[in-house]
């Protein structure tokens, strides 16, 4: 619970100077191949990597959030365990490449 907190503090004081960190360049984050796949092998790699834009920067208008203004779209071939047979398959996925601030769509949750 320490620990969220903290991270939400820093986080809205890291955008309170919001020239520290601008929405420009999208981060790397991981991905659990199987989420990308929908299907439960063994991957190897379990994890890839793609770059987001949520989360990577700050916005000065409040009813913005960082996402993607140009991205691009990647083939990667994985292999998974297939009944103790090694095959591989295809994953596409979408990398962004650059970020922009842009209206957020409030959804109801």
């Amino acid at each position: 619970m320490y620990s969220s907190l903290c991270l939400v503090l820093c986080a809205l004081l890291a955008c309170g100077t919001w020239g520290s960190f601008p929405c420009d360049l999208p981060q790397p984050r991981a991905f659990a191949v199987h989420e990308l796949t929908g299907q439960i092998f063994t991957y190897s790699p379990p994890f890839i990597v793609l770059h987001r834009c949520e989360s990577s920067g700050c916005c000065e208008d409040q009813n913005q959030s960082c996402q993607p203004d140009k991205t691009e779209d990647v083939t990667l071939s994985i292999k998974f365990d297939n009944n103790g047979e090694l095959d591989r398959t295809i994953v596409e996925a979408t990398n962004h490449t650059r970020c922009i601030c842009l209206e957020t769509i409030n959804t109801i949750k």
